[in-house]
């Protein structure tokens, strides 16, 4: 939260100014990295969309965050590819109608925000895990610090289990 201080006929009033999405995602991201074992990084996450129309013209439409951090295991990436072998996390901060399954290691996890998807790709193929927490608000006064905590023993948990 952001605090801004005026003066005002010679008094002080305090206005309280709530962060915004953008701001809390990144003082997530910047609270993940600081945390995150090596070689994982944190990033912001932004998907190109084209035209549905016609698929062959492929015109860029818009600039749209499917996800609002993905957490990439560097050794994986390069400047021309994403390696399949990748270990990819990614956060989403929008409802979804789903339900939660396996590893329950990391179960507390999920509690600390509405939804939370992870990828977990591996050449023994995709799985999928999700859950839906009984309220699907976005409640930005969640700490970042005990959140990006939480993830981060995730990120533990299943770079242990490679």
């Amino acid at each position: 939260m952001i605090i801004v201080t005026y003066n005002l006929h010679k008094s002080t009033d305090v206005i309280s100014i709530p962060r915004s999405e953008d701001d809390y995602r990144t003082e997530l991201i910047k609270e993940i990295n600081a945390r995150i074992p090596h070689p994982y990084k944190a990033y912001n996450s932004k998907t190109v969309t084209f035209e549905k129309d016609d698929p062959r013209v492929a015109v860029l439409k818009a600039l749209k965050r499917e996800f609002d951090v993905v957490i990439l295991d560097e050794a994986f990436v390069s400047e021309r590819e994403i390696n399949p072998d990748r270990i990819e996390f990614v956060i989403e901060t929008k409802p979804l109608d789903s339900t939660f399954t396996g590893i329950s290691q990391a179960e507390d996890a999920y509690t600390a925000f509405p939804n939370l998807l992870i990828t977990y790709a591996t050449n023994f193929g995709n799985k999928l895990y999700k859950r839906e927490k009984d309220s699907p608000e976005i409640h930005l006064k969640t700490q970042s610090k005990n959140l990006a905590r939480k993830y981060v023993q995730i990120a533990e948990y299943i770079a242990s289990d490679i």
